[in-house]
Parts: structure tokens; sequence; C-alpha cells
């Protein structure tokens, strides 16, 4: 009789998200009450989920992964990374994911197996609201860059300038006033 694992999924709870990055923020494992834990997460061009676990081959060396029941409803063109841990065996995915399930097959007995499957998301939503990877840049922002000053190209190149010009160029005078009416306070603070 094979081993038995269930690969589960595991989300967190997304802190922020930007242009270029998701950040992930959770109460930190070793001191929840006092830090935070903040990671990047994986951005790949496809919608994908990553489900992951370990499991041990039995006597036979077989094993089977259980996928949670809606698995294949939500996902397709799976992807699979599978690695032995601890000794020197070799392991083989024995059959593809078919009915919410595959087996692994070792050629030694008793071997612990680590893996991760991946699917391209195929659920509704998913469907409907597809990323597109590369897009032109139309209108204003053709020319412009998020971030100029990485291209070594002034701040108002920026696409923000290019969709608010006179908004940034009003925050930019108020900014400089600000700075210059702290600078004269702190001038008249030091001492003489």
């Amino acid at each position: 009789m094979a081993q038995r694992a269930i690969l589960g999924a595991t989300s967190s709870r997304p802190e922020g998200i930007d242009s270029e990055n998701v950040i992930v923020k959770i109460d930190h494992p070793l001191d929840p009450a006092n830090k935070y834990l903040s990671q990047s997460s994986l951005q790949p061009p496809d919608m994908m989920n990553f489900y992951n676990g370990n499991t041990v081959t039995d006597g036979d060396g077989n094993a089977v992964v259980v996928m949670p029941e809606w698995f294949e409803a939500v996902n397709r063109d799976f992807r699979y990374q599978f690695t032995v841990v601890g000794q020197f065996a070799q392991a083989i995915i024995a059959s593809r994911i078919s009915g919410n399930k595959s087996t692994i097959r070792t050629d030694k007995p008793n071997v612990e197996v680590s893996g991760q499957v991946t699917g391209i998301r195929q659920a509704a939503w998913a469907n409907a609201h597809c990323v597109p990877v590369e897009a032109p840049k139309i209108g204003r922002e053709a020319g412009h860059y998020l971030h100029p000053e990485l291209y070594g190209a002034p701040e108002e190149m920026g696409v923000d300038w290019s969709r608010h010009p006179q908004i940034i160029k009003r925050l930019k005078e108020m900014q400089k006033k600000a700075s210059t009416t702290t600078q004269a306070g702190m001038a008249v603070l030091q001492p003489k």
C-alpha cells in the first residue's frame, strides 16, 4: 500500500502592492508580539498556484500524492519538482495528476520525498482577468519611465509627470516652500 501525502495551498495576507513587487507581511514567527516578517512574492508571467509538501514512500517505494478536491477545477498545465531527502535515491513522477492525485516512485523503500506542484490558474475569475505580460506605453505615458532615475533620466520623465504635470509641479513647489520655511525656522533656532 502506497503512502499518502496531501499537498496544501498556503496563503498570506498581502501587505502592499505596487507595480514592481507584492510584499507579504506577517507576525514574526520567533517574536510575533514585537516584530513583523516581510517577504517578497514570486511573480511569474502566468497566474499560478503553488502547492508543496513531504511524504515517505512505502516498502515498495511508492507514494500517492493527494491534491485538494478542487485542484484540477482551478489549475491546468501542471509542473512537478520533487527531490529526495536524507539519502541518495532516484525518484520519478510515476503518474501525472489525474483525479486530483499522482504517484511518486523511488528506487529504494521508505524514502522521504519533498515536492512542489504548480498549476496555471484556470478558475473563471483568472480566465476573465488575464494579466498581459507585455504592453506598450500609450498616450502621455509613451516615452516616460516608472522610475526615470534608474535610467539616468530626469524626474520629469516619470510616468506620474506625464499623467499629471500640473499637480506634480504644484506639489514640488509646495515641498520647496515647506523646505525653505523649515530651513528659515531652523536658522532662527541656531545659537549665535
